[in-house]
């Protein structure tokens, strides 16, 4: 028996024998029983080990690795044609499914291709609310995600002067995002603003 390791029901069923009986003594010396009280201990011990080591070797058994993988074939050996390697990103692999685009039409950015700061708004004018509003500095980009359809952005472009802020123009244009396309893109250049 001590030739091969223990299961963790076994060394559960010996460290709770030898601990309830520990403890079973210590109580049964209050009245006068020590040997009865290490007796009734060592068996509380015992069962209560053997339940909390059985639940371990389940757990110890549910994330053993499996079996390895069989080793690779040698290079000069005839096999199965090469599969090319699926492209894997931070998100997972890239799957390829007809019908489904690989890329989300829905997610696109925002670039501010000027040298002033432009404050702009989707589907609502820069002064309401309820539109998505966001400010970009000179050279800055923001990614978003709009709905399939079109969209109005507005925007207004402020240049810093000794004066304070100061209007240098006004962006409005309408696009729409396709549903077919692989993303989109608007860029506000400083020759669109008027």
């Amino acid at each position: 028996g001590c030739a091969t390791p223990l299961s963790y029901r076994e060394k559960g069923v010996l460290t709770g024998a030898a601990i309830g009986a520990g403890a079973g003594a210590l109580i049964g010396s209050k009245f006068r029983l020590p040997a009865t009280g290490a007796g009734i201990g060592a068996g509380i011990g015992a069962l209560t080990g053997a339940l909390v080591g059985s639940a371990l070797d389940g757990v110890s058994r549910a994330v053993a690795p499996g079996p390895s993988a069989p080793p690779a074939p040698p290079a000069s050996s005839p096999g199965p044609a090469a599969v090319p390697p699926v492209p894997v990103s931070a998100a997972g692999p890239a799957l390829q499914v007809p019908g489904v685009y690989a890329a989300d039409p829905t997610a696109g950015t925002f670039v501010n291709g000027t040298p002033w700061r432009v404050r702009a708004s989707v589907d609502a004018a820069p002064a309401q609310l309820g539109g998505v509003a966001f400010t970009l500095g000179p050279g800055q980009a923001q990614p978003a995600h709009l709905d399939v359809g079109p969209h109005r952005i507005t925007a207004e472009a402020w240049v810093d002067t000794q004066l304070g802020p100061r209007l240098v123009g006004r962006f409005d244009r309408t696009f729409e995002v396709d549903v077919r396309g692989s993303g989109w893109s608007v860029r506000f250049e400083a020759g669109e603003f008027r």
